[in-house]
């Protein structure tokens, strides 16, 4: 999903999604890193505490498309037991 998908589908201001439903309060990234993740391409998946968490490196691609990703390199995301994802972004060493 390119980030004028997710302006076409969702409300989006400042960045940040206001749409209801699974995403609401979530970055303007997180449809399109859930996305990779329902593709099977996430980097790297781990279960704890009882859901499923999964790391995607971010690309110099991804931040031409989601520049507040800034100096970001992993994203992590998650679905609660409720159908809401969460979407973080983290610079790791």
């Amino acid at each position: 999903m390119t980030r004028q998908e997710i302006y076409q589908t969702y409300k989006v201001r400042d960045g940040v999604i206001h749409s209801p439903g699974k995403f609401e309060a979530e970055a303007v990234y997180a449809p399109y890193f859930w996305e990779i993740v329902l593709c099977g391409l996430a980097d790297q998946e781990e279960y704890h505490d009882g859901r499923w968490i999964y790391s995607i490196e971010i690309h110099p691609d991804d931040i031409k498309q989601f520049r507040e990703l800034g100096r970001s390199t992993h994203v992590y995301v998650h679905e609660d037991p409720f159908g809401f994802v969460t979407c973080r972004a983290i610079e790791r060493s």
